[in-house]
């Protein structure tokens, strides 16, 4: 799957609920995602790497 495969599979499904977050919300979502991506990363668990990197790519789906 390419990444504007997955980002428009993100969009499908969370789009509506991104809407009603509103811009705030899904930014401090996003905000926080990065954040686990990072701890992750500074702490070397390669096993949650590819979890948290899927996270910070679904955020991108609007």
């Amino acid at each position: 799957m390419e990444i504007r495969e997955f980002q428009d599979l993100m969009r499908q499904i969370y789009y509506q609920r991104d809407q009603q977050r509103g811009l705030a919300g899904t930014f401090v979502w996003f905000a926080e995602e990065v954040g686990e991506l990072a701890k992750s990363i500074r702490e070397g668990n390669r096993e949650n790497h590819g979890e948290e990197v899927s996270d910070v790519l679904a955020c991108k789906s609007g």
